[in-house]
């Protein structure tokens, strides 16, 4: 009886202890992405890495996860805020508030993903996001009030365009948008 409690005992402790280390290497993604740190995200992603964006049936592959995805998410100041934490066998599945340069000074209405980070041998093996209630009228509020900030910045920086301010290295697309939001 007392060996089968001891056995019990050490096997949650056991699971425990993998659920607790796959949960922390979640949260070590998330804030390594929230750096845009693409050293450490190179090492704790596996080589077969793949972010799937399950409602657009599209995925990156680690090299254009960490090439494109990565830079363009630190050009808009791209943040994932976990709002909720769910655990479930090999992933993490995280509901997050996504802020950016545009949700700040648009005035967008919050956006929510839901990210499920599925791990193998200590590695990131994959991401699956998707959207979760209220993408819809995100998607249309986006729309409307980007299209607005095109043209204003056209008519008043003619030489610039949004794709080129997200190279800038001096943070002119944050000037734009601020500029454009005090102007409404």
């Amino acid at each position: 009886m007392k060996r089968t409690i001891c056995l019990s005992i050490l096997c949650s402790i056991c699971l425990l202890s993998c659920v607790r280390s796959k949960n922390d290497l979640a949260h070590t993604f998330l804030s390594a992405l929230n750096n845009y740190n693409r050293d450490s995200l190179q090492l704790i992603t596996s080589e077969s890495f793949q972010w799937k964006e399950v409602y657009e049936n599209y995925g990156f592959m680690k090299k254009e996860f960490l090439d494109s995805f990565v830079l363009f998410s630190k050009a808009i100041n791209g943040k994932f805020i976990a709002t909720k934490i769910l655990l479930s066998g090999d992933s993490t599945v995280f509901i997050v508030e996504d802020i950016t340069y545009y949700s700040t000074y648009l005035k967008l209405k919050p956006l929510f993903w839901k990210i499920s980070i599925i791990s193998k041998n200590d590695k990131i093996d994959r991401i699956e996001s998707d959207t979760t209630i209220g993408y819809k009228e995100y998607l249309d509020d986006f729309m409307i009030k980007h299209e607005k900030f095109v043209k204003w910045l056209t008519n008043k920086y003619p030489q610039e365009t949004e794709s080129a301010l997200f190279h800038n290295m001096e943070a002119l697309f944050e000037k734009r948008l601020k500029e454009y939001s005090i102007s409404k």
